[in-house]
């Protein structure tokens, strides 16, 4: 089996994070509580929150970051560690909530975190509507979509390794407002052709391997959004 993190992503798949309610927004460093601020319903995109999270610990001498590779790093002056909710396994620490690690400088994702999964690339195209489209979100059951005429579809073509399926499956990006990026920075349009998308998802269409031994696989994402 691959490695989790085995290469530099080309595109990645975002979740908007928000921390106005309970769920993934503490984490405890010798001994305090720290908490990321709140940032409205509407959340911000993954890097934004991971920042918020650096932020917040800051007054611990802790710090959070991205690795090229998807992982997210959190550490600094040796102490103690406690997961007091579901930050940890959103960050991709595979733990749950109440988790003490014990003392520490710093801790990894050991799986792909929920919010920000590296692909090997994306593709999107619109998708024509002649009536109606009912879609089921997962095969988590979470909720439904129901788009009819006049809604703008989008197909987002994801290639990312089984390890990157897994999360997605997981359901945390297929329940909330996400973006696709490639390496442009700005929303796309005429001008910025390889710019980032974003939508709320209806759900999985299809998965396909893209080999025999299911370690590469492409990703069918119904995603609906305004018009660009």
């Amino acid at each position: 089996m691959s490695a989790v993190f085995d290469h530099t992503p080309q595109a990645w798949l975002y979740a908007y994070i928000q921390t106005t309610t309970p769920g993934y927004r503490t984490i405890s460093i010798g001994g305090v509580v720290y908490t990321i601020p709140d940032n409205g319903a509407a959340g911000v995109i993954w890097p934004d929150f991971i920042t918020a999270l650096s932020g917040a610990i800051s007054g611990a001498s802790w710090a959070a970051s991205i690795q090229s590779t998807g992982r997210v790093i959190v550490g600094g002056s040796s102490a103690a560690l406690v997961w007091p909710d579901r930050l940890g396994a959103l960050l991709g620490m595979a733990v749950q909530s109440d988790t003490t690690i014990g003392t520490v400088i710093g801790v990894g994702s050991q799986v792909i975190p929920y919010g920000g999964i590296p692909l090997y690339g994306a593709t999107w195209e619109t998708v024509t509507i002649e009536r109606d489209v009912r879609y089921e979100v997962s095969r988590m059951a979470r909720s439904h979509g129901y788009v009819y005429g006049g809604a703008r579809l989008w197909l987002w073509r994801l290639t990312c390794s089984h390890h990157a399926l897994t999360a997605i499956r997981r359901g945390f990006v297929l329940n909330r407002k996400i973006r696709v990026q490639g390496l442009g920075l700005s929303a796309i349009g005429a001008s910025h052709p390889d710019g980032y998308l974003e939508g709320w998802p209806l759900g999985i269409k299809r998965v396909a391997w893209l080999d025999k031994l299911q370690r590469v696989a492409q990703v069918d994402i119904l995603v609906t959004a305004g018009s660009v």
